[in-house]
């Protein structure tokens, strides 16, 4: 068993929850027991996540995004709190700080993947640059047979770019916004989660390539990462539980 606070103390100071701006009310969203045992990641809070989590005997869950986002209120978000507060399961939180993060981020671990070299910050969102660019020369081909393995997904190609890349931008989920960017900086291919209809004509006119890896798989990245370092660091049992989307 581990204290909860000592957990969640670590991962608020290891993923720099109090500096990064984000829509998402980020950390310790309901306090449950006081002692873990087993902690549960997954992608998306949900009734169905909590009741998964709560027969594989789990006390605390991390997710990417949680329950509670400021200027939303409503019954279901009520409903899901109330669930945790009564399964004494403690919710924690991390949407914009594990995309980010250089070495535990969404981002950065598809970057690491494919094998970038010369990591920069890339895709200004909410006042933070939550991508990454960087050097890697690969068939675009090779690109998208090496993220539908890794991510367990079928990326969809809008192939208006180089066969071979040179520069490559990541952003994970709804980041095809990067889209403008990416020509300014000469990114000639933009890695993201989500189809996205305007930048369809944006990016064949511009000549750069799109990989739509799948909202949800690309999600999936950094808290598989931060479930490693939680292991390594307390020596606690962590379970993935995957609910995909479809996005």
């Amino acid at each position: 068993m581990v204290k909860r606070n000592t957990i969640t103390r670590f991962l608020r100071k290891e993923l720099d929850i109090s500096s990064i701006p984000d829509a998402s009310v980020n950390g310790v969203q309901v306090a449950g027991n006081p002692e873990v045992k087993k902690i549960a990641i997954s992608v998306d809070a949900s009734i169905r996540l909590f009741e998964t989590a709560k027969k594989e005997g789990c006390q605390m869950i991390l997710v990417h995004h949680g329950v509670k986002w400021k200027g939303q209120v409503n019954d279901i978000r009520n409903k899901r709190l109330e669930w945790l507060k009564k399964n004494r399961i403690t919710l924690f939180a991390a949407h914009l700080p594990i995309d980010i993060h250089p070495t535990l981020g969404n981002n950065a671990g598809i970057a690491g993947s494919l094998g970038m070299k010369k990591l920069s910050k890339f895709g200004f969102y909410h006042g933070v640059y939550a991508g990454f660019y960087g050097r890697l020369s690969m068939p675009i081909r090779s690109i998208k047979r090496s993220l539908d393995r890794s991510l367990k997904t079928s990326s969809v190609v809008q192939g208006y770019g180089p066969k071979i890349t040179k520069k490559v931008g990541i952003i994970s989920g709804g980041g095809a916004f990067g889209i403008h960017e990416c020509r300014r900086l000469g990114i000639d291919t933009l890695i993201t989660g989500e189809e996205f209809h305007t930048t369809y004509h944006f990016a064949e006119e511009c000549g750069i390539n799109v990989v739509y890896a799948g909202h949800y798989a690309t999600e999936t990245v950094g808290v598989k990462l931060v479930a490693k370092l939680l292991e390594e660091k307390f020596n606690i049992e962590t379970i993935f539980i995957d609910i995909p989307t479809g996005q």
